[in-house]
């Protein structure tokens, strides 16, 4: 005679997947630690290095890639502290968007697919949009404008040293109208890398529509709606917070594979031992019962 596992209700199913997410957090964390999150001897990151023209761009590709994935992991832990109690029911899915821009951004920079030559281009490209938004940022300073024009001068100063380096390596510098557009290739937007790298938009844009507080989507993320009594003693329609166990659940099956997929990446390219960290990625998602299908290194 066989016994059948009991099926887990919602609220049980929640819990079960934060004890494994924690496992994913001290896991990596451990691992990312023991390396000091640094590429080994032999790893495809020091190869790039080593054979590109100007290896402190590869270099600086790296580095700037690697705090992308430490946002992605601050995210993942503010998001699993918001589930704590007294649980969150809303913040969680500001984490969880977080999490996919900054997952999104990772990945695009560290495409395992590509070569030195495209990932310095693709940083020249994530560079010059953040020269554009620092000088946005300044602009936006109305009250001590003389210092901002300072701060812009500056900025634009060195957006025509790291301009004029790209092209002494052969990288185009593209305008429209006349007018500087880009350095090498034009980074998509956030929601395009998420679309393109992650497959997440419509995911995103739920989560976006949280953050900017549009009704339609806090109302099913975080409230339910209750029957109250109103000033009159008449019978009324009211809302009230309340965390979902299928919305918490939602944004669980987005973060682990998210994370996990930058996570298994970063040591892919940096050398690590993969048989560790996929070790880690199979005993978590293992416990959460996720299907081989969702468990992307082991596709062939």
């Amino acid at each position: 005679m066989t016994s059948s596992q009991p099926k887990l209700s919602p609220a049980e199913l929640v819990y079960k997947m934060i004890a494994a997410m924690t496992k994913l957090i001290d896991g990596s964390a451990e691992i990312v630690n023991k390396y000091e999150n640094q590429p080994v001897a032999n790893s495809i990151a020091l190869k790039e290095m080593d054979s590109f023209a100007d290896r402190e761009l590869v270099l600086d590709v790296y580095a700037r890639a690697s705090l992308c994935f430490e946002s992605a992991a601050d995210h993942l832990m503010a998001f699993s502290c918001t589930l704590k109690e007294p649980a969150k029911t809303l913040s969680p899915y500001t984490c969880i968007r977080s999490l996919l821009e900054s997952s999104a951004l990772t990945l695009w920079l560290l495409d395992i697919n590509i070569d030195a030559t495209e990932r310095v281009g693709r940083c020249f490209g994530f560079r010059h949009k953040e020269f554009k938004e620092q000088i946005k940022f300044f602009e936006a300073d109305r009250v001590n404008t003389h210092e901002a024009q300072i701060e812009i001068d500056k900025v634009n100063r060195r957006m025509t040293v790291v301009e004029n380096k790209a092209i002494a390596l052969g990288y185009p510098q593209l305008s429209k109208n006349g007018k500087i557009t880009g350095i090498a290739t034009h980074m998509p937007e956030t929601i395009g890398l998420v679309k393109l790298i992650l497959n997440n938009e419509s995911e995103y844009r739920l989560l976006s529509s949280v953050a900017h507080s549009y009704l339609w989507a806090t109302r099913q993320v975080g409230f339910k709606i209750i029957e109250a009594t109103d000033t009159n003693g008449q019978k009324i329609k009211a809302v009230k917070k309340h965390v979902h166990p299928q919305m918490v659940l939602f944004g669980i099956n987005l973060a682990i594979p998210t994370f996990a997929r930058v996570f298994w990446t970063i040591g892919k390219l940096y050398g690590w031992n993969m048989q560790e960290v996929e070790e880690l990625l199979d005993r978590v998602f293992d416990e959460i019962g996720f299907k081989s299908s969702v468990r992307f290194w082991r596709q062939p």
